[in-house]
């Protein structure tokens, strides 16, 4: 990969920044390949933003009672790069990512929630919520739809892996881009449907959207979503997301609903 050499750290910037020592990092990179930095014609090692983050991510998972190797472990998997619901979505869907305003943001997820309360059954449920607050103002409906569930994946900026009843909620790592993804993925034996955003930018009212009631689609997003969630506390069991092959009944479902959240002038704050 390609660096600007200006943005790039020392390793003496990333030992003032993070409060690892120069020679530990020395240590981690000789005995477990990370951080691995980029070498300048020197010899000399230069780091990035996002290994900064990592760094800082694993320094506290440790303090929290990991140990090394799982606290990198779960630093690596839960980079950008490999984090995204959005970018899981959008490479297996056969629509383009459209411009979609927060207002039906609401309705669509609104809808997708309402026509998998009301199809039933045991359900595949992952929400990302981008803040603690908004999803503090969701939780009651939340915690009804993973009722039942085997798998049931709330995120948010927490500060560690919780869980409400059915809920398990996972927090979002320094680096990720969860921080600015929307999404409500639901999937079940007669309903399936899912919509993901990415907001380009903190306080944007729009959003770059998928959303599809594909079942490739909505397992990608979902599978996705268990991989980070795993990264975070290995000890975690879902299953793997199954492809549904609801796709006919739930957009039939969620249309009639779409439009009625539409007319219906938001009442929350999300």
């Amino acid at each position: 990969m390609d660096h600007n050499l200006h943005t790039l750290l020392t390793i003496g910037d990333v030992a003032e920044r993070t409060g690892a020592r120069a020679g530990t990092l020395r240590e981690w990179e000789r005995r477990h390949g990370f951080p691995d930095p980029v070498r300048l014609p020197s010899g000399h090692r230069r780091y990035t933003e996002q290994q900064v983050a990592q760094i800082r991510d694993v320094l506290r998972r440790q303090q929290a009672g990991s140990s090394l190797p799982a606290a990198i472990s779960h630093a690596l998997a839960t980079q950008p790069s490999s984090a995204s619901l959005f970018a899981a979505v959008a490479s297996v869907s056969s629509h383009r990512p459209q411009r979609v305003s927060r207002r039906a943001m609401l309705a669509l997820s609104r809808s997708i929630e309402d026509a998998s309360a009301s199809a039933g059954g045991p359900q595949q449920v992952v929400g990302s919520f981008q803040h603690r607050r908004i999803y503090d103002g969701c939780a009651r409906r939340w915690r009804e739809l993973a009722r039942g569930a085997d798998v049931a994946l709330a995120f948010a900026d927490f500060d560690e892996v919780g869980r409400r009843e059915s809920l398990v909620e996972i927090p979002i790592a320094p680096a990720s881009p969860l921080h600015r993804e929307w999404a409500v993925v639901i999937a079940g034996e007669s309903f399936a449907a899912c919509l993901v955003g990415w907001q380009w930018s903190a306080g944007q009212s729009d959003f770059e959207a998928i959303w599809s009631v594909e079942g490739v689609v909505v397992a990608a997003a979902i599978q996705r979503a268990i991989d980070v969630a795993r990264a975070w506390d290995p000890n975690l069991q879902f299953p793997d997301a199954v492809t549904s092959d609801a796709a006919d009944r739930s957009a039939q479902a969620m249309l009639a609903r779409v439009v009625n959240h539409l007319d219906v002038r938001p009442k929350d704050s999300r």
